[in-house]
C-alpha cells in the first residue's frame, strides 16, 4: 500500500524522440528547459520505421546511405545540444514508433519522454492513429505532450507557475493528483484540481469524500486540495477543460491514463487528443500504474 510520496520530484533522463521536424525541434525546446531545471540526461531518440512495402534495395548501397544520413542528422542535433552544455545521449533504433519508444523508455529507464505532436504524420500518429494510446497508455514513466498550439517554454529552466490537473475523482487516480499537486508545490504554483461533470448525471458527495480520503493518504501533511466543479454538454468535456486552463492562464495540464479497455481506448482518442490539440499550454500524461512505481513508491 502507498502511504507516502518523495520528498520532491526529480527528472534524471529525459526522452525525445525526433524525427527531424519542427514539431519534435519545439519538444526538444520543452526537454531543454526540464534538463536546465533538474541537471538532466537528454535521450535524442530516433525510429527508423520499416516500410515492408518498399521494394527491394542493395543492401550495401541506398539502404546504408539513408540510415548513415539518419545517423549523422541525429548526431548533429546531439552535438548542437552538447555545444549548448547539456548532456546528451543519441539513440537510433530501426521498428515500429510506439514500440521502439517504449522499448527505449523501459530499456534507458526514462523518468520522463517529452513529445511533440501536430497530429498528421509520423510521431504524431503516437495520438492520433489506430494505436493512438499506445505510449500514453503504456508508458513507465510520465509522458509531456507539446501539442500544435503550445507556446514555448518562457523560462530558461522549467518553472511552471500555474497547474490545472484534470481529474474523475476517481479515488484510484489520487495518486495523480498528488503527483500534480508536488509539482505545483516544488515551484510555488497555483495549483487547481478541474473535475468536470455531466449536469444530467448525479454525482454522490461520498465519491469526493473517497477521492480526497485516498489523497490525503498519499500526502499526510497536506490538505486535500479544493475542487473546481465545471458542467459540460455531453462530449465536450475536452472544451471544458481546454477553457478552464486557458481562462486560468495555465501552463501545465496534467491528466491520467488508465491500462487498456473500451472506455480507456474511447478517452485517448477523443478526451485527450482533442485537448492536446487545443490547450496553448504542454499536458502532462501519467499512466496510473507507472506513476505510483516511478513517483510514489
Amino acid at each position: 500500500m502507498i502511504t507516502s510520496a518523495p520528498a520532491q520530484i526529480t527528472f534524471e533522463r529525459i526522452l525525445i524522440p525526433t524525427d527531424f521536424s519542427d514539431v519534435s525541434g519545439r519538444a526538444i525546446e520543452y526537454g531543454k528547459s526540464i534538463a536546465t531545471r533538474y541537471n538532466a540526461q537528454i535521450l535524442l531518440t530516433h525510429v527508423n520505421q520499416q516500410v515492408h512495402s518498399a521494394p527491394p534495395i542493395d543492401e550495401g548501397g541506398l539502404s546504408n546511405a539513408i540510415q548513415q544520413a539518419i545517423e549523422q542528422q541525429l548526431e548533429q542535433e546531439g552535438a548542437e545540444l552538447r555545444s549548448e552544455g547539456f548532456h546528451v545521449r543519441t539513440i537510433s533504433v530501426t521498428g515500429k514508433v510506439q514500440e521502439e519508444v517504449l522499448s527505449a523508455v523501459n530499456r534507458e529507464k526514462a523518468d520522463l519522454v517529452v513529445l511533440g505532436t501536430h497530429g498528421e504524420t509520423g510521431i504524431e500518429r503516437l495520438l492520433f492513429g489506430s494505436d493512438a494510446e499506445a505510449l500514453l497508455r503504456n508508458s513507465p514513466c510520465p509522458v509531456l505532450v507539446i501539442g500544435p498550439v503550445t507556446q514555448s517554454p518562457s523560462n530558461l529552466a522549467w518553472h511552471p507557475s500555474n497547474i490545472v490537473c484534470a481529474s474523475d475523482l476517481n479515488p484510484d487516480t489520487a495518486t495523480i493528483a498528488a503527483y500534480a499537486y508536488m509539482i505545483a508545490r516544488e515551484f510555488q504554483a497555483a495549483f487547481t484540481l478541474l473535475h468536470v461533470q455531466d449536469p444530467v448525471k448525479k454525482e454522490k458527495k461520498s465519491d469526493l469524500q473517497l477521492f480526497e480520503k485516498a489523497f490525503e493518504h498519499i500526502l499526510p501533511d497536506q490538505p486535500s486540495p479544493i475542487v473546481a466543479f465545471r458542467n459540460m454538454s455531453p462530449g465536450n468535456a475536452g472544451f471544458a477543460i481546454v477553457d478552464f486552463a486557458t481562462d486560468r492562464n495555465a501552463d501545465l495540464i496534467v491528466m491520467g491514463a488508465h491500462t487498456a479497455s473500451s472506455t480507456a481506448t474511447h478517452l485517448m482518442r477523443g478526451l485527450v487528443p482533442q485537448i492536446i490539440t487545443d490547450t496553448p499550454c504542454p499536458v502532462l500524461i501519467i499512466h496510473k500504474q507507472g506513476h505510483e512505481e516511478v513517483a510514489l513508491s
